[in-house]
């Protein structure tokens, strides 16, 4: 069975992309291509990609990054005052370094399960900080440095550091 382009595209909107959506929350790229290939059509990756382009500006899906997609349209977002501190001291004695930061309690809105170990996260390539300077800083924002130097740190609170 030959289709048209037409034809594929208003499937993949109307079908198959709405079906991907009542299965899960999000799905990849490689959920496509075999739900694709279980519809029995057939598109280029070019095709496929410029497709589901489109489906995200329609409103469709929405973009969850790296090739995955979701029925949901807004982002979910962390409240930042729990590492607000963290991110001035850590701005403050690297300003040119990009970094990640986080703290476990931001994800319990989202989580079945309360996280009980409340962890701070600071993620940065090795080689951009040093490690010798990443315990003054820690100490500054109230914790206190332990063992092997970058290992865990807990503060006063008994908040594990990483």
């Amino acid at each position: 069975m030959t289709e048209t382009a037409t034809t594929k595209k208003s499937l993949l909107f109307t079908r198959l992309l709405p079906t991907l959506k009542e299965q899960s929350p999000y799905f990849s790229l490689a959920a496509i291509k075999r739900a694709l290939a279980e519809a029995k059509l057939e598109l280029a990756d070019d095709t496929l990609r410029e497709y589901m382009s489109k489906a995200m500006k329609t409103g469709i899906v929405a973009d969850a990054g790296r090739g995955w997609y979701s029925r949901h349209q807004q982002p979910a977002t962390l409240d930042p005052k729990p590492v607000a501190k963290i991110i001035r001291e850590v701005k403050k004695a690297f300003p040119l370094l990009e970094f990640c930061c986080w703290y476990t309690v931001q994800f319990n809105p989202f989580a079945q399960h309360l996280i009980a170990r409340r962890t701070i996260l600071l993620s940065a390539e090795r080689d951009a900080c040093p490690r010798s300077h990443v315990p003054d800083v820690t100490r500054r924002v109230g914790r206190q440095g332990t063992r092997n130097g970058l290992g865990n740190r807990y503060g006063p609170s008994g908040k594990p550091f990483l």
